[in-house]
């Protein structure tokens, strides 16, 4: 049965999120087996917003805090299959937030913040409160500070006043990884109605939830260094529930074992050794930078005293803005979303061509992330072992 644009229902709206095109011009989509993420020249959203009662209305009030008109991204929900689970929703903006801020920020690190501007942090993603309710008449707001009911008459929908309203499209998305997270979610909730327990897919997701909320800025107007530490135990809590064993408790020795089976393949991040806080022996330099970002989360939540080593390495470079390329390492290495393996000679031109293509991309994204990680050890500084 050929899908109809009609079939399709808003069911969240990200008023932070300016749409983009992809390299042959169609609108930007990320795109899952029941639900997806677009803007709004997608004709989905349109027959979305033109089939709701009280919905163009709404999305057309959109104002930034000077009054410039904004056009919110949204997630659109198949809507002849139901209204989705909530975690459904979540999760899958979740997965999206893990395919695009850790490649921003990995980015600005690897190019002392040049580059091309993307999400570098979730609160691009985060999904408006206030909805039209089913009869268009009035709109409903519900959060754990407030449940409210208002007559549309007069709203004007607002962008986050701290986060930049900056593009996005395939080029700010890691497409490995997003791939093998929606086959991931796909495999969850195609099919279910209710998010799973106790199982690998409840741990992914639930990882990733908090890893979309460590990539929220620590604070706006009011950061400390508080601030920073609190981000870091999020991050810290994302890995250990990422690799937790399903039963009885996680260590930092489960987060060590993982990072150690990852093929790094910039020869320092294998090769290089270095002793880390708590660490009896030197360790390869990915496991020295979770040694820190740990000690970091035990000394900000636990009270104990604070030094520079905290905060930062010896060569300047903050601690915390490491976590995010290092998760994303993690969470490929589990998920493996590499070429495989080369087809046989037998297999044609065509077939060895496209995974020819496939392995570029693929480490094209994977060296972006060890640029990243090595600025850990790099210059000012000539005294590395911290």
């Amino acid at each position: 049965m050929t899908e109809r644009q009609g079939d399709w229902r808003i069911v969240g709206v990200l008023p932070n999120l300016k749409f983009g095109r992809d390299p042959t011009g169609r609108p930007f989509s990320v795109e899952a087996a029941s639900i997806v993420l677009v803007g709004s020249s997608d004709p989905r959203y349109q027959a979305a917003a033109r089939a709701e009662p009280g919905m163009e209305t709404f999305l057309a009030s959109f104002r930034d805090e000077f009054g410039g008109k904004l056009e919110p991204a949204a997630i659109l929900h198949r809507s002849k299959r139901g209204l989705p689970a909530f975690e459904a929703v979540v999760s899958f903006r979740d997965l999206i937030v893990a395919a695009a801020v850790p490649l921003e920020q990995a980015r600005l690190i690897a190019h002392d913040g040049a580059g091309l501007p993307g999400p570098a942090y979730s609160e691009g993603f985060d999904i408006y409160p206030w909805m039209p309710r089913q009869d268009g008449k009035s709109l409903v707001l519900q959060t754990p500070a407030l449940l409210s009911w208002a007559r549309p008459d007069g709203f004007r929908g607002q962008s986050a006043p701290g986060v930049p309203i900056v593009p996005f499209w395939q080029a700010h998305v890691d497409t490995p990884l997003l791939e093998v997270l929606i086959a991931e979610w796909n495999a969850e909730w195609r099919r279910r109605k209710h998010p799973s327990r106790n199982t690998w897919h409840a741990r992914l997701f639930r990882s990733l939830q908090m890893a979309s909320r460590a990539s929220r800025m620590p604070a706006v107007a009011d950061t400390s260094e508080y601030d920073l530490g609190r981000s870091i135990a999020l991050w810290i809590s994302a890995f250990e529930i990422l690799v937790h064993p399903g039963s009885g408790k996680v260590s930092i020795r489960n987060v060590l074992a993982l990072l150690d089976r990852i093929e790094w393949r910039e020869p320092a991040l294998r090769r290089r050794r270095l002793r880390g806080p708590g660490a009896k022996q030197r360790e390869a330099v990915p496991t020295w930078i979770y040694r820190h970002l740990y000690d970091a989360r035990n000394a900000f939540l636990h009270g104990n005293p604070l030094g520079r080593q905290h905060t930062y390495f010896r060569n300047g470079q903050p601690i915390a803005r490491f976590a995010a390329p290092l998760y994303r390492m993690a969470v490929a290495c589990l998920l493996d979303p590499g070429p495989g393996d080369a087809p046989p000679d037998s297999a044609g031109e065509v077939a060895i061509s496209d995974r020819i293509a496939e392995a570029m991309i693929f480490y094209d994204y994977q060296d972006t992330f060890e640029e990243a990680l090595l600025k850990a050890i790099g210059k000012p500084t000539q005294t590395m072992d911290g």
